[in-house]
């Protein structure tokens, strides 16, 4: 926009910077580690949690974390959770992703086996209303069946989930600054 200053002008130029999402994935099962490579192709910031740090299936993440030695707490409320764990320590998994309270919590597993776990969730005193927040199966049903499909389909509900929020804050801005008006 043009700015006029003592009679000259100077033109501006502002391009605005959209922070990439943050991805937080449990497990390292095939999709993980697609999922992982993907999502850092796309620049996001890649955080793992794994049952035991090994060298190899995570070499360009930013973060990789035992799951004993995971610290959680706020600066992964704004990730985006994907527990990938396929059946090695499911239920430890999805209990930590739900202590994260993410706005996007996604369960690689098929529904007879989501089920499964939130019964035994619901005995760790769980409560209903939280199990009904994660997305099972996750993604967006693409008829993926290879490990870098599914990890397609997940980023591209991510992306979807992302992009709504953002509209969401959008409109919001606006309202109130349309509010604030005489």
């Amino acid at each position: 926009f043009p700015v006029t200053i003592s009679g000259g002008e100077v033109e501006v130029y502002i391009e605005p910077v959209i922070p990439k999402p943050q991805i937080l994935i449990f497990g390292k099962s095939h999709i993980a580690m697609a999922l992982a490579r993907t999502a850092k192709t796309m620049e996001y910031r890649v955080s793992v949690v794994v049952p035991a740090i090994e060298e190899g299936p995570f070499p360009t993440v930013d973060q990789l974390f035992a799951h004993t030695s995971f610290p959680g707490g706020e600066s992964y409320q704004n990730s985006h959770v994907v527990v990938c764990t396929q059946g090695e320590g499911d239920t430890e998994a999805l209990f930590s992703a739900l202590s994260l309270k993410a706005a996007y919590t996604a369960f690689v597993s098929s529904r007879k086996k989501a089920n499964g776990i939130f019964q035994e969730l619901r005995m760790k005193g769980i409560a209903m209303e939280q199990l009904k927040e994660i997305r099972t199966p996750a993604g967006l049903d693409i008829g993926a069946k290879l490990p870098e499909e599914v990890a397609i389909s997940i980023l591209a509900e991510v992306i979807k989930e992302f992009r709504a929020k953002q509209a969401g804050q959008e409109t919001l801005k606006a309202e109130n600054t349309l509010s604030a008006l005489p």
